[in-house]
């Protein structure tokens, strides 16, 4: 239950989280952000404050591999190493004989992934991504609000999300990552 938002621009991806834990029901705001850097990437997760840890602490990101063609590095270098720390620190899990993991933003060389539960990598013909229980309103603001300053557009996002769903709250936290 959180709202996490990416925008692509050709300066680099704008990525921002809030800060709400809740069960849907009753929430808090949590002192770690939902947004952070590993290495190269910029991530935002949704699903589960452990997913997020081991996304932050526990993923060793392939860079050595990482190449012009940052696509095919996402889908055959980066995603293993995803599910290979999943599997070890005890988040993958397998149903009906499939790895399932979670949801979340990965912004990297100035593009944005959304890290499907199967492990798909897809990017949006719009550079515009939100996921959460907030993601409608957001995706709506981000719609709404083209052409204006992209710091403003994610702000004012999670700003409407928090508006009207009580899962999302701020503090938000808006992050950065250059083109590079």
């Amino acid at each position: 239950m959180t709202c996490i938002v990416a925008l692509e621009t050709p300066a680099g991806v704008w990525m921002g989280g809030d800060r709400m834990g809740s069960d849907g029901y009753t929430g808090a705001p949590v002192e770690a952000p939902k947004v952070f850097r590993n290495g190269p990437l910029l991530i935002g997760y949704t699903t589960s404050f452990r997913m997020g840890q081991v996304l932050q602490y526990g993923l060793q990101v392939p860079v050595d591999s990482l190449s012009w063609d940052v696509d095919r590095w996402v889908s055959v270098d980066l995603v293993p190493a995803i599910r290979s720390a999943f599997e070890t620190h005890g988040w993958d899990r397998v149903k009906e004989g499939r790895a399932h993991g979670g949801y979340f933003l990965v912004a990297v060389a100035g593009r944005c992934y959304g890290i499907q539960s199967d492990y798909s990598a897809l990017r949006t013909t719009s550079g515009e991504y939100a996921t959460g229980s907030g993601e409608y309103l957001a995706l709506g603001s981000l719609h709404a609000t083209r052409g204006q300053d992209p710091k403003d557009r994610v702000r004012r996002s999670l700003e409407a999300a928090a508006e009207h769903v009580v899962s999302v709250a701020g503090p938000f936290d808006v992050e950065f990552q250059e083109t590079t």
